[in-house]
């Protein structure tokens, strides 16, 4: 079953989606889950624009009571009101407009068990505030998400990961989002580590929000101790606790090796490879003393094959596999199992390959296509879960028949 927090916690997430999709400066959730300490007078969920004064802890508004509130219980559908500034019948609680100043809304029941128990509010302060079909399907959308939150917060905890903590380094874009998405999916909270592409990292966050876990984004260089230091101290201190890291943190770059300057080569041992050293030391020195986990290490099929104007990127990840399995020796009696996945050539946008080379890499291949993110986290999955606890040392190669070692 879900925490009260954490259910308040995915409300959140799925409010601030829906403001954003519909420009609003403050959307709203309330519910009557008295089991749970929730009523209507008082907000379950909210999300605000910059600004916005919040609704939470305003429990002297007596909604109910309010004729827009006695229109949803009545019809049983959406109510949208695109101008507050003067009289309007159904009329909202008056200290909306004359408090908070909101001056258009669009409301929608949420009905369960034939009774409504709740609704959700989209509040626009400024004006008058002509609602489209698309920010009315926005709150439809967020409705649906609403009940699945409720219907999953009454089950027991599902997943081959539930109530792991994972930590996925590179985890905002490409493989690395498609297997902390997994990860939630499967049960577990779930850190990222992310260098760049800010606005991706907290996109994460709110899509493993909405899944019912919790997240956590921390900006890290892994070529840096001390942000490394910081990063799994970091995520220690909010869950409690570290039981898979996934190294998966890396760079590409295809050119010459007569155009290769030492700043180039340096930079991509240290990424790959200094990178995998500082997390996997930090993870270990927190996983030893409880004896338990689980370190999977990104490699490439590239460390099996090379490929022309990749040599700096080739060494880099055939490194990998002689670090995973000299690892995973030196950890094994710690309880914790260390093991690799080799992918083959994944499109996830990032690669510096032009799209004719993609097309015909993918003609070359038994199953005569490229592979995309989602083909990997069942790997990911496996290597986390207790599925793999007789695995030890290994790389799993997710390359769609390129090599068969």
């Amino acid at each position: 079953m879900t925490s009260t927090p954490r259910l308040v916690e995915r409300f959140d997430a799925i409010l601030a989606t829906l403001r954003v999709a519909t420009r609003a400066t403050r959307t709203t959730f309330r519910i009557d889950l008295p089991e749970r300490g929730l009523h209507v007078n008082d907000v379950a969920g909210e999300a605000l624009a910059p600004g916005a004064a919040s609704l939470r802890g305003q429990t002297a508004i007596d909604q109910r009571a309010a004729g827009s509130i006695s229109w949803l219980e009545a019809n049983r559908r959406v109510l949208v009101q695109g101008d507050l500034t003067e009289r309007v019948d159904p009329a909202p609680p008056p200290q909306l407009m004359a408090v908070f100043g909101v001056t258009a809304q669009v409301l929608a029941p949420v009905v369960r068990d034939g009774a409504m128990q709740g609704w959700v509010s989209v509040h626009h302060a400024g004006g008058r505030r002509p609602w489209t079909d698309d920010d009315v399907s926005a709150v439809d959308a967020a409705v649906r998400e609403l009940h699945r939150a409720l219907d999953e917060a009454g089950r027991p905890s599902r997943g081959r990961l539930a109530g792991q903590i994972a930590l996925v380094t590179g985890g905002n874009t490409g493989i690395g989002r498609a297997v902390a998405l997994a990860y939630a999916e499967e049960g577990a909270d779930v850190a990222i580590g992310w260098i760049a592409r800010e606005p991706d990292a907290r996109s994460l966050v709110a899509e493993v929000e909405a899944r019912g876990r919790t997240a956590l984004a921390i900006r890290c260089d892994v070529t840096v101790e001390t942000d490394v230091q910081t990063l799994v101290r970091d995520v220690v201190e909010r869950f409690g606790r570290l039981d898979v890291l996934v190294n998966n943190a890396g760079i590409q770059q295809a050119q010459a090796i007569t155009d290769t300057t030492l700043a180039d080569w340096e930079r991509m041992m240290a990424v790959h490879l200094r990178g995998a050293f500082l997390t996997s030391r930090e993870a270990a020195r927190v996983m030893i003393p409880r004896r338990s986990g689980r370190i999977i290490i990104v490699s490439s099929q590239l460390a099996y094959l090379g490929r022309p104007r990749y040599t700096a990127y080739s060494a880099a990840k055939g490194g990998l596999l002689t670090f995973t399995r000299a690892l995973a020796q030196e950890l094994a009696p710690h309880g914790i199992l260390v093991n690799g996945i080799a992918p083959g050539l994944i499109d996830t946008g990032f690669d510096p390959l032009p799209d004719e080379a993609k097309r015909a890499h993918a003609a070359s291949l038994p199953l005569k296509r490229l592979g995309a993110p989602d083909d990997l986290v069942g790997a990911f999955v496996f290597l986390a879960s207790d599925e793999s606890r007789y695995f030890c040392g290994q790389t799993l190669h997710p390359n769609g028949g390129e090599i068969m070692p």
